[in-house]
């Protein structure tokens, strides 16, 4: 915690390390799948050497799940194309204002590794999930 001496605060132990809500996902038939992308992404991606997301799910638009979404863009590069992404309405328009840093999604299309490409439904176990009414 910032301005705190304690020893829990002060401990060389990793295990006192905070990270933020990322939760990697691996399934059976090989896909990666990340949910939420804090602001510590790039180095948990780095700690643990994640070098690939097939898509990403955000459960909600709280600030230490969704701002890694900048640092998302190198798996785009790596991949060459857009990251699937899903969540609500509120996380669409989050996203716009952050880590499209505003451009309008015709500029991205002209880059097709530049972003996410939000959808608002995901089947979980092959029943529909709808995010957004």
């Amino acid at each position: 915690m910032i301005g705190c001496d304690c020893d829990t605060c002060r401990s060389p132990d990793p295990r006192d390390k905070r990270w933020r809500a990322s939760v990697h996902v691996e399934t059976d038939d090989g896909q990666s799948l990340l949910v939420d992308a804090g602001p510590d992404i790039r180095a948990q991606s780095l700690a643990f050497g994640l070098r690939r997301v097939d898509a990403i799910i955000f459960t909600h638009g709280h600030a230490d799940h969704i701002l890694g979404l900048d640092d998302i863009r190198r798996f785009n590069v790596l991949q060459q194309r857009p990251m699937p992404c899903f969540g609500d309405a509120d996380l669409k328009t989050i996203y716009i204002t952050t880590a499209r840093h505003g451009r309008p999604a015709d500029e991205l299309a002209r880059q097709p590794h530049a972003g996410c490409v939000f959808s608002l439904r995901v089947d979980v176990a092959g029943l529909p999930v709808n995010f957004a009414e």
